[in-house]
């Protein structure tokens, strides 16, 4: 974890929810935590006499507690004191994890709407006369990240760069 303490987390008030968990993951992966936010800590085999396999994954799940207890001490502190509340009762770093995503990116029916109308919108995507080409591929990128980040198979994206060599009124 050199260099980890200089790294500023950026504190979530409740916006941008998908650009924000994209960082966050960011920093659970260089910190090596990503795994026991996305999946937890596994759970204790009950064994009947130690050998030197069990000590040894007796130790490993201790080091998974340890980067649990780490990431759920980033998380609790990446958040405002209104949205710490929503996860004040996580006792890991995968329950606070679930519970901002739950709140936040929505169940499966919210997605789809929101991909449904990200879609409408990439196919109704116009550059208009006196507008920049910068400014509609900023608009264009944009909008296919969103839809990348939302589920959308970047395959099934329709190619609008062979369009940006017309006029804006061509383009309609």
């Amino acid at each position: 974890m050199q260099g980890s303490s200089h790294q500023v987390i950026p504190i979530f008030d409740g916006e941008k929810y998908d650009l924000r968990s994209i960082k966050m993951a960011t920093i659970f992966r260089t910190r090596k935590l990503w795994s026991v936010v996305e999946e937890g800590v596994p759970d204790e085999p009950v064994q009947a006499e130690e050998t030197p396999e069990t000590a040894r994954e007796k130790t490993l799940r201790e080091e998974a507690m340890m980067n649990d207890t780490t990431a759920l001490q980033i998380l609790q502190t990446a958040v405002t004191d209104q949205i710490f509340s929503r996860i004040a009762a996580a006792l890991t770093a995968k329950e606070a994890w679930d519970a901002l995503k739950a709140e936040y990116q929505g169940s499966p029916q919210v997605r789809l709407i929101k991909l449904q109308a990200l879609r409408r919108e990439y196919e109704n995507l116009k550059m208009y006369d006196g507008e920049e080409i910068k400014t509609f591929t900023d608009k264009l990128i944009v909008l296919e990240n969103q839809l990348t980040y939302h589920g959308e198979k970047e395959d099934r994206l329709p190619n609008h760069t062979e369009d940006t060599h017309l006029s804006p009124s061509q383009v309609r």
